[in-house]
């Protein structure tokens, strides 16, 4: 079974460029539950430090918040120090709580072992974006900036919820990956959205539901390349 969030044609990636399927790699504190009593001031972009676990062409960053009118994320150079040049940026919207982000227009090489930093902006303030502490929770290293200049190094409410993707070589629709669309990829993919797998999220809106059933549909009736 594929794990995939498909960026659909909608708000999340319209300023992203075509719609593309996207294959989950790696996340940071993304399995635990959310801590829902922080709230976060926007118009400042931070910056937190991080080490690919795998080597793979990063395609899209996810962060876990609440509805974001106007967003931008960035992968940036690690100085040593400081955040460095920006490597990748995507602007995005989103409607409502939940993983939010878009897809670069072109994917970036990253080394495991190698260290980034992976930036989140916001003009407006935003909720929803620190995990609670569980086993497995990791709390990053983090700059922030509204003018140039970084400030940092801190790590006061760094457990930030994050998800790293690479391009679907495949075949959306081809849930089963028989290589053919047939009725046991709608199977597949119910059995998918039964077991709240990333794959079922269709539409990437961070939630299952009836439109990421419509979604497929759309994906299988635009078949495979």
């Amino acid at each position: 079974m594929k794990s995939t969030r498909f960026c659909a044609a909608s708000a999340t990636c319209a300023l992203a460029g075509a719609a593309a399927a996207q294959v989950f790699v790696e996340g940071v504190n993304n399995e635990l539950p959310v801590d829902p009593s922080w709230s976060a001031d926007g118009d400042g972009e931070q910056a937190f430090r991080w080490t690919p676990q795998n080597t793979f062409e990063l395609s899209q960053i996810l962060w876990h918040s609440s509805a974001i009118s106007d967003g931008t994320i960035r992968l940036r150079e690690d100085t040593g120090t400081t955040p460095g040049a920006v490597l990748r940026e995507v602007g995005f919207t989103s409607a409502s709580s939940g993983w939010n982000g878009a897809a670069f227009a072109e994917p970036y090489p990253v080394t495991a072992g190698e260290t980034y930093f992976v930036t989140f902006y916001t003009v407006g303030s935003y909720r929803e974006f620190i995990a609670e502490e569980g086993p497995g929770g990791v709390v990053l290293t983090y700059y922030w900036t509204r003018d140039g200049s970084w400030n940092g190094p801190f790590t006061f409410a760094g457990r930030r919820m994050i998800e790293f993707y690479a391009p679907e070589d495949g075949c959306y629709a081809d849930c089963d990956e028989s290589g053919e669309l047939d009725f046991f990829d709608f199977l597949c993919f119910q059995n998918a959205f039964a077991a709240g797998e990333k794959y079922a999220d269709c539409d990437g809106s961070g939630y299952l539901d009836f439109f990421d059933f419509l979604c497929f549909q759309n994906e299988f009736a635009a078949g495979c390349p």
